[in-house]
Formats: structure tokens, sequence, C-alpha cells
């Protein structure tokens, strides 16, 4: 099996190239940030030239490179919707092209957003994108219905993850659970944040899987 991983120098494709290392699966890995790895790549994939990185007939791509935060996007719609809707499209016509046989696309429980004083929900919630205020979300949101209609039309298994907040080993770039741990290890007082703000959280490893 041979996977392409944008993002690969990302939280999450780091561990997921750790995980295909460890179950035998070849990869190719495309990001803006260097990797020592020579099975990784320095590609944009705003640029049309991200097609000459990405081999024929590759069996997946994993398409995590983003702007992943909300902060990220916040007031900036166009340079969100160039990085997450505009790539994630030309990513869908170069894996038609290399005859790719399935996409996986990083989504985000973002697109959840307005729900959150509502309760649970699940992937059958009716969302209604006219309530949206995060430029994170609906890019998230417009892609996953890009991928929905590319596919009734013929494109490759798809498969959309709508990923909590992941959290794992890492030095900085902490969520709030990571930031209870590391309090719960090393300070004398734990501060908890109020309870409607709470969000569903993952383990980095967990979502390699």
């Amino acid at each position: 099996m041979h996977i392409c991983v944008t993002g690969s120098n990302s939280f999450i494709g780091r561990a997921f190239l750790h995980y295909c290392d460890h179950h035998d699966i070849r990869v190719t890995g495309i990001d803006l940030v260097p990797n020592d790895r020579p099975d990784c790549i320095h590609g944009d994939i705003t640029q049309d030239s991200v097609a000459e990185l990405i081999p024929e007939n590759v069996h997946a791509i994993v398409h995590l490179a983003d702007l992943s935060k909300d902060p990220d996007c916040k007031g900036l719609a166009r340079k969100c919707f160039d990085s997450n809707v505009m790539s994630t499209l030309r990513l869908m016509d170069i894996a038609a092209q290399k005859n790719c046989k399935q996409f996986v696309f990083a989504s985000s429980e973002w697109v959840y957003s307005h729900y959150l004083k509502d309760g649970p929900v699940t992937e059958d919630t009716v969302i209604d994108i006219s309530k949206h205020t995060s430029e994170y979300a609906l890019s998230k949101l417009v892609s996953e219905a890009n991928l929905r209609q590319r596919y009734a039309q013929g494109f490759c298994d798809t498969t959309i993850l709508r990923f909590g907040i992941v959290y794992g080993p890492r030095a900085n770039n902490w969520c709030a659970l990571e930031s209870l741990l590391n309090q719960t290890a090393n300070a004398d007082t734990v501060t908890v944040g109020a309870g409607e703000t709470a969000r569903q959280f993952i383990h980095v490893d967990d979502v390699a899987r």
C-alpha cells in the first residue's frame, strides 16, 4: 500500500507517519515545513505544481494540510478558503488524474460549533451553514460538500473525519486538556475553565489509527 499524506510534518501527520512505519505502509509526505525523512517532500498544496509530487496510482491521499485553527482564519476568509477549500479542490482533481483509490479528508468538530450549548450532536445532525460565524468551520463544511458532490459523480472512495480537539505529547501549541495535564503534573493549583466551553478530545495516536 502506498499513501500520500499532505501536512506530513504536522502534529497529526508525524503521528500518522509513525503508524505507517510500524505497519509497513509506504508513504509519500508533502509539507511546507522541511522534514529530514527521505520519503517526505517540500511542497505547497496551494500551487498546481504539487501534482508533480503525488505518485501515479497511489492507494490513498490523506489530506491533513490546512489552516487548522479557528484563530488562524478569523477575519481572513479569503486566505482561509484559498488554503482549505481551493487546495482541497486541487487535490481532488489530482487524485482523479493519478487514479487514486481513496481520498481521506481531515475535517473538524468545528462544523458543529453553533451547537455547543444544545447538547450532543452526531454526524447525522443537520447543520445550518447560515448560523456559522467561523470562517474555519465554513471552509471545512464547503470542502465536505465538494467531496460529497464529486463522489456522487464517480470520484474515488471518500472518507471525511470530523476530529475533536487532538491532544498528545508535544512541546507547545497545547490544547486545554494538555494544559490541564501539565498543571496536574507540575503545579500546586489546577484551574478548569467553564463547562459550557467543553469540547471533545481525541489522542493523536487514535487519530492516526
